[in-house]
């Protein structure tokens, strides 16, 4: 039993609530522990604590019982935030002071804190303020795109990474024609617009996906990652009733990039919709409806020749829409290899972060002795002198 508190790590993030592309993130997290450091006990931070064991063999504590967070944190060795975009207030201001609140509990109780592929805004003035105080207690911090490392860089903070998605770190399972579906699917990885938006947007999209099965005999599929996702596909549905509507259990993440199998081209505003079809090499138009979708089309998008199209979810022309699907298809620029080859450098990237965070943390755990080497280490894989 002391075994076992000696080494032990707690890892938090939007877990158990029924997000998708933070279940993923998930999986990339435990397997890595798994292992890299198979003698740890992991402990996840989950709003779904049955679900969470249930799915990922692991032990959950309630995120939000102060008392389950009080004795996770007693003796552990790191609280680990496993990837996402956990530091922004444009969605919930609740939500930056809950996982501000854990860097300060696992501060006072002497926890180092770890911020693995980290993106990081927007924010607000005062969300900012908050932010830059408390990352002063965070010991390493791995971010995922360029324009986060620059602002921490702006702040002067140390130990900083810079690196990819940790969903990038996945590998697509090999594809088998005899896997190939009969009917090629149009994928839709959509979000519910704002309210004052969503009438007009989903004419538009009506209008462009019937258009797109009339001219280029595509399926048109709704893959709902989350809830709301899905109460947005179910009133899609009704203007296009021939459109299925996927609500994505809970699965591994190979399982559901096997799913791009049949999809030709992917219609995207969720960002790890956009990541998985990338590593499947499945052509897509992104619909973005937040900053770190276009982050990631131009971080993409530097490592292609032919570049992936990016509009606003708000935004966009049915008609566009339509031709630049109907470009993609054609494949005269081999949209698939690029974007493989693109996502097989990336996935070097993400196993680099991961290295750097494992050396950090095996000192952090007490499996290696001399922490300056460590250091040393991590600043050469970043460049810096």
């Amino acid at each position: 039993m002391g075994e076992q508190k000696k080494n032990r790590v707690v890892i938090a993030g939007y877990y158990g609530l029924g997000n998708l592309g933070d279940e993923v993130l998930l999986h990339v997290v435990l397997r890595w522990l798994k292992q890299t450091f198979p003698e740890v006990e992991q402990v996840v931070l989950s709003g779904d604590v049955e679900q969470t064991r249930r799915h990922f063999g692991v032990r959950a504590v309630n995120r939000f019982r102060f008392s389950s967070l009080l004795r996770a944190f007693w003796g552990a060795k790191a609280l680990i935030f496993g990837g996402g975009g956990l530091l922004q207030d444009a969605t919930s201001r609740r939500s930056l002071l809950y996982y501000l609140s854990l860097i300060r509990l696992a501060s006072w109780m002497g926890v180092p804190v770890v911020m693995l592929g980290q993106g990081l805004g927007p924010l607000t003035q005062r969300g900012e303020a908050r932010v830059v105080e408390q990352l002063q207690h965070v010991d390493y911090i791995n971010v995922r795109d360029s324009q986060s490392f620059q602002v921490l860089s702006q702040w002067e903070f140390p130990n900083v990474y810079q690196g990819v998605d940790l969903a990038l770190s996945l590998r697509a399972p090999q594809r088998s024609n005899e896997d190939q579906q009969i009917c090629p699917l149009l994928g839709l990885g959509l979000v519910t617009p704002p309210e004052s938006q969503i009438e007009r947007v989903s004419d538009r999209l009506a209008s462009a996906i019937i258009e797109v099965q009339k001219q280029y005999s595509l399926q048109p599929i709704f893959l709902a990652a989350s809830k709301q996702d899905l109460k947005f596909g179910v009133s899609l549905n009704k203007r296009v009733p021939s459109m299925t509507v996927l609500p994505l259990s809970q699965d591994t993440p190979e399982n559901h990039l096997a799913m791009f199998d049949g999809v030709s081209v992917l219609w995207g505003s969720r960002l790890h919709s956009l990541i998985m079809s990338s590593i499947a090499g499945v052509p897509f138009v992104a619909l973005g409806y937040d900053p770190k979708v276009e982050v990631y089309v131009n971080q993409l998008n530097q490592n292609m020749v032919h570049p992936m199209t990016h509009w606003p979810l708000n935004d966009f022309d049915a008609d566009s829409l339509v031709d630049t699907t109907g470009t993609l298809l054609k494949g005269f620029h081999n949209f698939g290899n690029q974007l493989r080859q693109a996502t097989s450098q990336f996935r070097g990237d993400a196993e680099a972060s991961l290295k750097d965070a494992e050396s950090f943390l095996r000192y952090q755990l007490g499996l290696q002795d001399d922490q300056k080497n460590t250091k040393v280490s991590a600043a050469n894989v970043r460049g810096e002198k």
